[in-house]
């Protein structure tokens, strides 16, 4: 009986540790999207989007952005998962067709800003904007969590600025 109880005990010792574990070491994830957007009056064609965190990734389809105009979300991309960590990295490749130019780039992501705006949305679009002469600006913006979202208003939207970047022409 004894050598039950200590089997037992072991089990849930096991269990419990293996739990305790989990809980700690795994990534904490959001419910964000990922998008673009470009200036009015400055339409591009993006041949690659791609946001990156650890192994895993997600990027936007081959589209000539710039119709909603500078900080506003263009399309919304089902792609992967919905939960997602926080993106450490972007990589940018496009062709500006006011300026008849390629630009690429490969960016390092303020991690922090923008996991300390996730934390505060229930839901978010990821989106880098596109300029002339090769410059981005990566945004956030969403639905802040526990106010009621008004279609028609402000009320519940949140925006912000996580990074600027200035892309080599190629």
């Amino acid at each position: 009986m004894t050598r039950f109880i200590y089997k037992t005990f072991l089990f849930f010792l096991v269990v419990s540790f293996s739990f305790l574990a989990f809980i700690i070491f795994r990534k904490k994830t959001y419910d964000w999207s990922y998008s673009e957007c470009a200036a009015y009056n400055y339409p591009m064609k993006i041949l690659r989007n791609n946001i990156s965190w650890g192994s895993g990734s997600t990027g936007t389809l081959r589209v000539t952005a710039g119709s909603k105009g500078w900080g506003h979300v263009g399309g919304g991309y089902v792609v992967g998962d919905r939960y997602k960590p926080v993106p450490d990295s972007l990589f940018v490749e496009w062709y500006s067709i006011p300026e008849h130019k390629f630009y690429t780039g490969r960016f390092k992501i303020d991690s922090n800003k923008l996991k300390r705006d996730l934390e505060k949305l229930s839901f978010a679009f990821i989106y880098p904007c596109f300029a002339p002469h090769g410059k981005i600006t990566l945004f956030i913006s969403g639905r802040i969590k526990g106010i009621k979202f008004d279609i028609h208003s402000d009320a519940g939207r949140f925006k912000s600025e996580i990074n600027r970047f200035q892309a080599k022409e190629d």
